[in-house]
């Protein structure tokens, strides 16, 4: 299972293709479930954005949800890079 979360508005997600810094149907394709996730306050995430400060633990909270899914295996990975790649708590 893969999980990204973007302030970026994840309907504008590129998803593959040139220029694309994750293929994500290509992981699709390759049997990984994918997450992409608005940061909150951010287009379809409630709240108030606030840049940084709560994303550590919206992140955690993120990958509990994603790892208890009944199509997840448990096992979660992230994906992307700049701010995305900072905002979930990888141990």
């Amino acid at each position: 299972m893969l999980l990204t979360r973007t302030p970026y508005d994840k309907e504008q997600t590129v998803i593959g293709g040139a220029g694309a810094a994750f293929d994500v149907m290509r992981a699709v394709q390759a049997g990984y479930a994918v997450v992409i996730q608005d940061v909150r306050g951010r287009f379809a995430s409630e709240g108030e954005f606030s840049p940084h400060f709560q994303q550590l633990c919206d992140g955690a909270d993120s990958i509990a949800w994603a790892a208890g899914q009944p199509w997840s295996t448990g096992v979660v990975g992230g994906f992307d890079g700049s701010y995305l790649g900072c905002e979930l708590p990888w141990d």
